[in-house]
């Protein structure tokens, strides 16, 4: 399962035939600096595990079916830079702990 992968760095899947849910396993990766799915029709919602991944400086969601709300956990992922989870089908207003983000560009 992904979430074995606990030294993984990256992990990138655009434009691949990918269809589930982001698996709660995924805040197990705690190593990973850039996740990256795009345009791989994920449905649901961001698990709230995401919160685990301290050192994400890059999390791209866009081009998905994924609904729901950016989770507040978003807050915790202090190095994050790039946050990009345009044409999904979230709603909701963007969490305000997303203000502590202050490498976020």
């Amino acid at each position: 399962a992904i979430g074995s992968l606990v030294n993984l760095k990256q992990l990138i899947l655009d434009q691949i035939q990918l269809t589930g849910t982001i698996p709660y396993s995924i805040g197990n990766l705690r190593q990973l600096n850039r996740l990256v799915f795009s345009h791989v029709r994920l449905s649901g919602t961001i698990p709230e595990t995401v919160n685990n991944l301290v050192n994400l400086k890059r999390l791209t969601l866009r081009h998905n079916e994924l609904t729901g709300t950016i989770p507040g956990s978003i807050g915790n992922l202090g190095k994050l830079e790039i946050l990009d989870c345009s044409h999904a089908k979230l709603n909701g207003p963007i969490p305000t702990t997303i203000s502590s983000l202050n490498d976020l560009k």
